[in-house]
């Protein structure tokens, strides 16, 4: 099992290793833990939480499938979602990375 609070491999091999069956496991450790921490462990829990039941939606939900595939397709239809209602996509991204700059050093 992915242990999310020791994030010490590289980046993009991590991204080739980690599976649906990862997010599965890391939704069921936020979930096991309710109510919400703010930390950032919770919230990655929380992030792979929504990402399990887009998967499950949209039939990404296989054990082996990459859980890179099923960010960028959750990515893409944050766009899409953002293009029918008109909301700033781009913009919403940049505060939400000055979120997480902000929230690395908690």
């Amino acid at each position: 099992m992915l242990n999310i609070s020791s994030p010490q491999r590289d980046i993009q091999s991590l991204s080739e290793i980690i599976t649906f069956a990862d997010l599965s496991c890391l939704a069921d450790q936020v979930t096991d833990c309710l109510p919400f921490d703010s930390d950032n462990a919770s919230r990655a829990g929380a992030a792979a939480a929504a990402l399990v039941s887009f998967a499950s939606y949209t039939g990404l939900n296989a054990d082996c499938e990459p859980a890179e595939t099923v960010i960028v397709d959750f990515l893409a239809d944050m766009m899409h979602l953002c293009s029918e209602t008109g909301m700033p996509f781009c913009e919403m991204l940049l505060t939400a990375s000055n979120h997480f700059l902000d929230e690395q050093d908690t």
